[in-house]
């Protein structure tokens, strides 16, 4: 419409523009951010593995008596954790009319949305989402292990069906922390977990339901007095039976969500990372292309005796 029936002004001019622009809203992305797995920029470009010396140490000293000749000898072996390298990869293209309809709209206060950095954004954006869902899941076929999927930490299956209405708030609470214990009493009191992620479904759970009728303490409250060494229980989507058989962690049908207590600390589980690059625009005619890319190691977990995966029946 060009005009108003009922006036000789141009219907474009009653036009208000809003001067927000209304954004996709992106999930947070805490196995490429570092706040769930440390992440170290230190990697080398050109490097194909990450290699980690360990030591393992044997022997113990024994009563001897005075005349004595066969003494206990210390030993220790040595091996290597590696985990390969891959590089992420995308790009990002736009033409120069592009370029030239940005810089006309510009003059005439029209632009709000700048359609090369929203693309290249974009670039950058799925770069980060395929590097967290490797920190997550890793990529068997390339021998990446993630951090939900390294073949030494011990795995409990488990039958208590946590969203039973049936079940026993106090009966969770006992639950939860004997899985707590069980690392720190298996590591000899070496490793004693400060975080355990959960699903959401467990997490209102446990927020919302108090450990009985005469308690105003709830269950999350329970536990986090029960194990004061245990700074957060946080939700995370990546736990759920879906995502976990999507990604081939459980095989379809499993139909258990896990849980994860470890101990949040850069020496116990990591990874390697080497920053974004984006490489200089490569014009083809009137076209710009745009490439980014980002190296990343598979994780490393080296105490793996610090962290335990629970599976357990989904949420109905």
């Amino acid at each position: 419409m060009k005009y108003r029936e009922d006036s000789a002004i141009l219907a474009r001019y009653l036009e208000q523009k809003v001067p927000e622009v209304y954004e996709t809203k992106h999930p947070e992305l805490p196995f490429d951010n570092g706040s769930l797995l440390p992440q170290f920029p230190t990697l080398q470009p050109g490097a194909e593995f990450v290699v980690a010396e360990t030591v393992q140490e044997y022997g113990e000293a024994y009563i001897m008596g005075g005349k004595s000749q066969d003494f206990p000898t210390m030993e220790i072996q040595v091996a290597e954790d590696s985990q390969p390298v891959v590089a992420i990869a995308a790009s990002a293209t736009y033409n120069h009319r592009e370029l030239d309809a940005m810089a006309f709209a510009q003059r005439n206060g029209q632009l709000i949305t700048n359609v090369r950095e929203r693309r290249l954004f974009q670039m950058e954006r799925a770069i980060a989402e395929k590097s967290h869902k490797l920190g997550a899941y890793g990529d068997a076929a390339r021998g990446l292990n993630g951090f939900l999927t390294d073949p030494n930490i011990p795995v409990l299956d488990d039958a208590t069906n946590i969203h039973d209405p049936a079940t026993n708030p106090q009966d969770i609470i006992n639950w939860f922390c004997s899985q707590f214990t069980a690392i720190v009493r298996e590591s000899n009191m070496v490793e004693i977990p400060n975080l355990a992620l959960v699903t959401y479904a467990f997490y209102r759970y446990i927020s919302t339901t108090f450990r009985n009728t005469n308690s105003d303490m709830t269950v999350k409250d329970a536990i986090m007095a029960a194990n004061p060494e245990l700074r957060n229980i946080l939700p995370l989507n990546e736990l759920t039976s879906t995502q976990l058989e999507e990604q081939g962690v459980h095989a379809s049908g499993n139909n258990k969500d896990r849980m994860v207590i470890y101990k949040l600390d850069p020496k116990n589980c990591f990874r390697y990372f080497e920053p974004m690059k984006i490489m200089p625009p490569e014009q083809n005619g009137m076209n710009h292309h745009v490439i980014g890319y980002k190296c990343v190691s598979g994780v490393l977990w080296e105490y793996p005796e610090s962290a335990r995966y629970i599976d357990y029946p989904k949420a109905l």
